[in-house]
């Protein structure tokens, strides 16, 4: 999806290192039903963590806890909000809605995208923050089969 315009105002939240979101992602890979070890999720933290640094990753945190987060890039013109999350039990206050247009606002880039399923509630927040649907991505997975695996 990409916005149509300006982000919409609202609060600003504080720029914190990517590493300061490790905690929420824990929370969103076990909310998700991932069943990881908590050494695997630090390898693949770690692993994450250096390709974002690598590619610029930027990173927004609500509240204290922190109690959310929006992982975002930018390049070229172009910023892609890459990741947004807030704790369940402090979902539908419009923390989320107002992360992802912080996170528009500080990439500060001409063009700014989301990816959203084509169904679900995020899509339709990201609607109300006017984004629009510019593509249709299709993910296709394949299951290993008995005979290989």
């Amino acid at each position: 999806m990409a916005l149509d315009g300006s982000p919409p105002p609202g609060p600003d939240f504080a720029e914190v290192p990517v590493e300061r979101t490790r905690e929420l992602r824990l929370d969103w890979a076990r909310a998700e039903g991932l069943e990881i070890s908590e050494a695997e999720f630090q390898r693949q933290a770690d692993a994450e963590e250096d390709v974002g640094r690598r590619r610029g990753m930027r990173a927004l945190v609500a509240g204290d806890g922190p109690d959310g987060y929006a992982l975002f890039l930018t390049g070229g013109g172009t910023a892609e909000v890459e990741q947004v999350y807030m704790r369940p039990s402090l979902r539908g206050r419009g923390m989320g809605g107002a992360l992802v247009a912080a996170a528009a606002r500080a990439a500060g880039a001409s063009e700014t995208f989301i990816v959203a399923d084509d169904e679900g509630d995020p899509k339709r927040l990201y609607e109300r923050l006017g984004f629009r649907r510019v593509w249709i991505q299709h993910e296709f997975t394949r299951r290993p089969s008995a005979a290989h695996g």
